[in-house]
């Protein structure tokens, strides 16, 4: 039987769940059932993508970290002086 096709995005719609949980309930409050259950999945599918919860939490911190660079490299353009 052949590996299945792991779908391009399904990586980014795991961590977009992922982060509306967490910014919602904490991601101290959040297990990973609770991902799978809102998400539609199966644990596999994952466990395929985040190994484990760190790993996820992991992920979900350097978006953040993106969003607020991008964020903060606006706003320093657009208020050169300040």
């Amino acid at each position: 039987m052949a590996p299945r096709k792991r779908e391009p995005d399904v990586r980014d719609k795991i961590l977009d769940v992922a982060t509306r949980l967490f910014d919602g309930h904490g991601v101290h409050a959040v297990g990973m059932q609770q991902i799978i259950d809102e998400f539609g999945c199966g644990k596999a599918m994952l466990y395929r993508e985040f190994a484990t919860k760190d790993d996820l939490v992991v992920a979900y911190l350097e978006r953040y970290t993106q969003t607020w660079d991008m964020i903060r490299e606006r706003a320093a353009e657009q208020h050169p002086d300040d």
